[in-house]
């Protein structure tokens, strides 16, 4: 299950391996906190911006920006899976305890990845040419779209080396630092928005405030890594050719991961525009991001997976490994399913009190994508996991399958039924992927026993998420729409699963460590 670590010269030793302090529940809950206050932010800005640019730019411009945004990312791809593999490798190495390779892998993949993010530059060059039958506009509007597309795309270049830093904070398991960088470059970037949108400004002051913005939140990541590692040296002294390529035989298998995922999660608008239109993209859009902002609600736990995975793996704690696995994949799926019926419940009333008629069909967008967080909830834990302990190929196979029926399905069920049909396509892909790939895999790797938790967490989860459904709809239905009713209805729902949970999906062994959490409960106990 755990593969070696590429590029490093295993040393011998005598007796168990040394295992580093690993962060306590002071450090975790730190991690959670800032996590949860940058999803906020980030949700927040999402919320003010989206309506803003909506309406100053008009359905069409709208449409193009969104366009745009989504060509751009694509360039990521130019890191060819070496920006996991970065991650994967610092933690990996640091659990182990070996502060050169540490070093010496940092140095080699600056270095590395500066020569691809020039790379992606020149890419993006090449490709403004033809950006007109991407995006399907033509005369000025076709001109703002070519100069904010490489706006974009050089911001984007410079992150891909500059990743580093935030790789090494995520390495380290110093979220609270990355996560309050993230959240500034957010409120900067959703201030300068909002002045330009304010001030009548078009697409290229947009790519402009993006860019700077951007660029700023790197290099404030920078001197965080410097500053949470003391001990990070960065040299071209430290590049090593031979590092380079046995890590290669990790990121080629990422890189697979990185395309399919881009074809799960980033295909969706650009073809929604090339099938439906530029304005549906832009409508399609809206619902993508209030079920991304739903999502944001469960990051913040399930990004602690990958690298501490990484450092158990790579400090040889197999029962270590074994406990978090078991303890993610329940408390992700308590997570996963109220957000996700929170999103279904409340769509109708939520697009229409956020960008009100702007974006029809956006409801039915986001009731379907939320039906995706509910077929990938058993296994929500199981990618991290697997790549935390080196088995990149079964998370790259999962996502490859989705990936292709995604676009598939997308090009067909779009033509079709519309944005609708585009949203299904997502659902349709989950499944197969879930179903077909990630259950048995991880009941291989990780063990029948893990697949059965997996599974039965979900099982006792659902009548509670069905209660809270039932409750949050009746709500609706007897008080009508607008601000109150909505927020009735979400306390309705809360109120109905936080109690169902705690008596339904929870034995009395965890309820008791719950409460040994609290801080009165934990300091009696300490006494």
């Amino acid at each position: 299950m755990v593969e070696e670590i590429p590029g490093a010269p295993q040393p011998e030793e005598e007796g168990p391996p040394k295992t580093p302090r690993q962060p306590g529940w002071a450090r975790t809950r730190r991690n959670l906190a800032f996590g949860y206050a940058y999803t906020i932010t980030q949700t927040v800005s999402t919320f003010v911006t989206t309506p803003v640019l909506l309406a100053a730019l008009g359905a069409e411009r709208y449409g193009v920006w969104v366009i745009c945004n989504a060509l751009v990312s694509y360039l990521e791809l130019m890191e060819l899976g070496f920006g996991n593999t970065m991650t994967t490798s610092l933690g990996r190495f640091w659990g182990a305890g070996d502060k050169e390779n540490h070093n010496r892998a940092a140095s080699s993949f600056l270095i590395l990845l500066s020569l691809l993010g020039l790379v992606g530059f020149v890419v993006a060059v090449g490709v403004s040419p033809v950006l007109g039958v991407m995006v399907n506009v033509h005369g000025s509007l076709l001109s703002q779209a070519k100069i904010t597309f490489l706006l974009l795309a050089a911001a984007l270049s410079a992150s891909i080396p500059l990743d580093l830093f935030g790789s090494v904070l995520i390495a380290h398991q110093r979220f609270d630092m990355l996560d309050s960088s993230l959240g500034l470059t957010v409120v900067a970037q959703a201030i300068g928005w909002v002045v330009v949108a304010l001030a009548g400004g078009g697409l290229v002051d947009l790519g402009l405030v993006s860019a700077v913005a951007s660029v700023s939140g790197q290099a404030s990541r920078y001197f965080l890594a410097r500053r949470a590692v003391p001990e990070l040296r960065i040299s071209a002294r430290l590049f090593d050719r031979t590092f380079v390529k046995g890590a290669t035989k990790i990121s080629r298998w990422f890189i697979i991961g990185e395309t399919s995922a881009v074809l799960v999660q980033r295909v969706d608008v650009f073809l929604t525009g090339l099938v439906v239109g530029v304005p549906a993209a832009g409508t399609y859009a809206v619902g993508q991001r209030l079920v991304q902002g739903g999502q944001r609600l469960i990051m913040p736990a399930s990004q602690l997976l990958l690298p501490r995975a990484s450092q158990l793996s790579g400090a040889g704690d197999a029962k270590g490994l074994e406990k978090v696995a078991l303890l993610s994949s329940r408390a992700l799926v308590g997570m996963t399913l109220p957000v996700a019926v929170l999103l279904m419940v409340e769509a109708h009333p939520l697009i229409h009190l956020w960008v009100g008629a702007r974006a029809p069909g956006a409801a039915t967008v986001v009731i379907l994508l939320a039906a995706v967080l509910v077929v990938k909830a058993p296994f929500s834990a199981v990618p991290g996991l697997m790549m935390g302990t080196g088995a990149v190929r079964s998370v790259v196979f999962a996502t490859l399958v989705e990936g292709v029926a995604n676009v598939a399905g997308t090009v067909l069920l779009g033509f079709y039924f519309g944005i609708g049909g585009v949203a299904l396509a997502s659902v349709v892909a989950a499944t197969a992927a879930t179903t077909a790939v990630l259950a048995p895999r991880s009941a291989r790797l990780f063990g029948r026993h893990f697949f059965a938790v997996s599974v039965g967490a979900f099982l006792r989860c659902l009548p509670a998420s069905l209660v809270a459904a039932a409750g949050g709809l009746g709500v609706l239905w007897l008080t009508g729409s607008g601000a109150a009713p909505l927020v009735g209805s979400m306390v309705a729902v809360g109120l109905l699963y936080v109690p169902l949970f705690w008596l339904l999906a929870m034995d009395s062994e965890e309820r008791e460590s719950v409460l040994g959490r609290l801080p009165g409960r934990s300091g009696r106990a300490a006494g």
